[in-house]
């Protein structure tokens, strides 16, 4: 099963503010069905002379430019605090997430992230007062490497559906596509790599070697929860490995079938080898990683396959 990499590096962060002069409105096809009504409405009024007709074609008017000024209103003052698009395997898609936050004291109404050509929307998002959360956008994705998402846009069109305002972002998103495990997958190659003493790895063993600070990826059996209980922090238990003990490396050369294949069988084996809490390393023709552990060892080894040979999107 392919593992849940949420927690790899992020992509893309940054903050912003929607400001006045950088929100933009448009009519919808409907705003314009709407007006193309009212005028009709008008000119039989005027022909008719009829005063309610009248009556009904200012009220109607009104209405719409509320709604614009409410549109509008829905928009500026907005807070973009963060973007986040975590890396993801070719054929899923791309979670692309943007964090807002609503510092006014009303609702802003049916919040969209879009693409700038608007070929891409997420599902709509209501933000109370005060309140913050993540309007999303999935990408879809079909080979490995990295994309350009460019800036996105936030759109709203309620009420009333007439108008749609939007402002467009200014932070560009990247977001790694690694590619897709092999299924089924061929097994481990049986002759790993010979370690020495300068490929020693901090792992679980009989070797107690010391404390050191927490990172990411370490297991939770390793934290020193006496420690923590102190109010020392998060202090992992750290192990080395014997320089007699034999570590996998991942080879090019050990990956049967094409390019594409092969990329596939060691994405797969540099998941399984991770779902074990075992160092591996990886060869490629054209750079090499050192044996080490945890999901940014992963992400690190999963980049250099995704990139290799970089494609053009």
């Amino acid at each position: 099963m392919v593992r849940d990499l949420r927690s790899a590096p992020l992509e893309s962060r940054g903050m912003q503010h929607i400001r006045y002069r950088r929100t933009y409105i448009l009519p919808t096809r409907f705003g314009f069905a709407f007006a193309f009504m009212l005028l009709a409405l008008f000119l039989g009024a005027m022909n008719y002379n009829n005063n309610l007709a009248f009556l009904l074609v200012f009220l109607l008017t009104g209405l719409a430019l509320f709604s614009m000024i409410r549109i509008h209103r829905n928009l500026v003052g907005l807070r973009i605090l963060g973007i986040e698009a975590p890396p993801a395997y070719a054929g899923e898609p791309v979670h692309v997430s943007v964090r807002v936050g609503n510092p006014a004291g009303f609702t802003r109404l049916d919040l969209t992230l879009k693409t700038r050509p608007g070929s891409l929307q997420g599902a709509p998002l209501d933000l109370a007062p005060g309140e913050e959360a993540w309007c999303r956008l999935e990408v879809p994705t079909r080979v490995r490497g990295r994309i350009e998402l460019g800036a996105l846009k936030l759109v709203t069109r309620r009420p009333f559906g007439l108008f749609q305002a939007f402002s467009p972002l200014t932070l560009s998103i990247q977001a790694t596509v690694y590619p897709k495990p092999a299924d089924p997958p061929e097994p481990l190659p049986v002759h790993p790599a010979t370690s020495g003493p300068n490929h020693a790895s901090r792992v679980e063993s009989e070797d107690f070697q010391g404390f050191r600070p927490y990172r990411r990826g370490d297991g939770r059996k390793r934290i020193s929860w006496p420690a923590y209980a102190k109010g020392l922090g998060l202090i992992v238990k750290d192990f080395e490995t014997p320089q007699g003990e034999e570590m996998p490396t991942l080879r090019w050369a050990d990956a049967p079938g094409n390019l594409e294949e092969r990329l596939s069988h060691l994405t797969r084996w540099a998941l399984m080898l991770e779902s074990r809490q075992q160092p591996f390393g990886l060869e490629l023709p054209t750079e090499s990683v050192p044996p080490d552990r945890g999901l940014r060892h992963l992400h690190r080894c999963l980049t250099c396959l995704a990139l290799y040979p970089e494609r053009d999107r």
